[in-house]
């Protein structure tokens, strides 16, 4: 469903502005969100956060959602968190066999979306940004 991310800025080690475009199933238009994004990996603790925000962007639209994408994009709006804490076999730090998940999801895709597309679309999507966060954690944490 997410078509692309764009990195759009960095400010310190923990906040950057980015840029996701993503694909709606048809008749829906597809959507664009323009957000700051929060990421703190402690890779001693094993305990890795990270939130999408669009609150005080403002300067983010008017500097990166020109004309040409408003006409062919949605605005949708969102707040997401993940936090992941690794789970140890019997307190044994060298062996971790999972992962404690606590994800939270605020979105409003801007305009009416039919209960049908969003029963199918919604999960599916959860899904996906999970795993992706999965796969980013994993390869942060090698770094």
């Amino acid at each position: 469903m997410c078509k692309s991310v764009i990195k759009l800025k960095r400010e310190g080690d923990i906040r950057e502005e980015g840029k996701s475009k993503i694909k709606f199933p048809f008749p829906l238009s597809d959507r664009v969100m323009i957000y700051w994004q929060y990421t703190h990996i402690d890779k001693k603790q094993d305990k890795h956060l990270l939130m999408f925000s669009e609150d005080s962007n403002d300067e983010l639209l008017k500097e990166f959602h020109g004309k040409d994408e408003k006409k062919k994009y949605v605005l949708g709006r969102t707040s997401c968190a993940y936090w992941i804490k690794s789970v140890y076999d019997n307190g044994n730090k060298e062996h971790i066999f999972g992962f404690k998940l606590h994800y939270m999801f605020s979105g409003d895709t801007c305009g009416s979306v039919l209960k049908l597309i969003r029963n199918s679309v919604g999960p599916k999507n959860t899904f996906e940004s999970i795993q992706g966060l999965i796969k980013f954690v994993q390869t942060k944490a090698k770094r």
